[in-house]
């Protein structure tokens, strides 16, 4: 090794050897073939894509694809014409959660999206997973949810606060369909 002065780290930009990364493909979610191993992240990202697919029209969503090689999983258009991002996550823990952050935010930097149908650029994103695992599992006495939905948004509040980066919500797939404490209302609690 070769003794060097920290100074020295930020001296030069490290220029990195880019991946060639294979074609990007966008397929309507109607015409998704599954293949390959079925562990659960993959047999929950099946389940994530039959279950838009077969309610597109009570979740609002008028077009829905789902994307190769591109960093997310799926790009969905709403009946409102907003655009979202949706990353696929089995369990959700802060690893994941940052990953699934910048997933998403490198789509936009890299503005992946202008290989989408939809001919705009998305305008919020979403994080669908399974359960929460971890930390992000447990519940402290005095909150009403696990730790998962109070760390997600907690972060999320000051980086909506601090940093230009697109708003990214979670939601949970479950047996009864979708949960986000977040579109509860009074009756649903």
């Amino acid at each position: 090794m070769i003794p060097m002065n920290i100074e020295d780290i930020f001296a030069k930009a490290f220029k990195p050897e880019f991946r060639k990364r294979k074609p990007a493909l966008v397929i309507p979610l109607s015409e998704v073939k599954h293949k390959g191993t079925k562990t659960k992240p993959i047999q929950f990202e099946i389940e994530v894509f039959t279950y838009l697919n077969r309610n597109m029209q009570e979740l609002g969503i008028v077009q829905a694809y789902a994307l190769k090689n591109m960093l997310v999983d799926c790009a969905l258009k709403l009946n409102s014409g907003a655009v979202i991002l949706l990353e696929i996550k089995y369990a959700l823990n802060w690893h994941n959660c940052c990953t699934a952050r910048t997933e998403i935010q490198r789509f936009m930097a890299e503005r992946l999206f202008e290989d989408l149908p939809m001919n705009q650029a998305p305008n919020r994103a979403l994080i669908m997973f399974h359960h929460f695992s971890g930390d992000w599992d447990r519940k402290s006495k005095q909150h009403k949810l696990k730790n998962g939905w109070n760390f997600f948004y907690e972060e999320e509040i000051v980086l909506r606060a601090t940093v230009k980066a697109m708003p990214v919500d979670i939601v949970q797939l479950t047996g009864k369909g979708l949960f986000s404490p977040v579109a509860m209302t009074d009756l649903q609690k």
